[in-house]
């Protein structure tokens, strides 16, 4: 007798078990691919909603905050910087635009 012949008596033999593992292992392999996609999802997300910035700049506070209000409209905004620290920066030659978010 085969190996494979002993495997499929075996799995006749005890049916529901054998049916309960194929029934897990599919329903743990869909629910990983499922995280993933939605890993994904929130990544591109994040993404394309900083849009086109590469630095943010904002007044004394958590980082978190200057984030959350600016870009997600979540939470309190933060303080105003002064208007002469964004004409230096102007000044920077990396410097190609500004933008005021309110």
């Amino acid at each position: 007798m085969s190996v494979f012949q002993l495997l499929w008596r075996n799995m006749m033999h005890r049916k529901t078990l054998s049916l309960l593992t194929i029934v897990s292992i599919a329903i743990t392999i869909a629910l990983l691919l499922v995280l993933l996609q939605v890993r994904s999802g929130i990544e591109h997300g994040a993404e394309k909603g900083y849009g086109p910035f590469e630095l943010s700049l904002g007044s004394k506070g958590g980082s978190t905050q200057l984030v959350l209000n600016t870009y997600y409209r979540v939470g309190s905004p933060a303080e105003n910087i002064p208007h002469h620290v964004l004409h230096d920066v102007l000044k920077e030659s990396g410097t190609r635009c500004r933008m005021s978010l309110r």
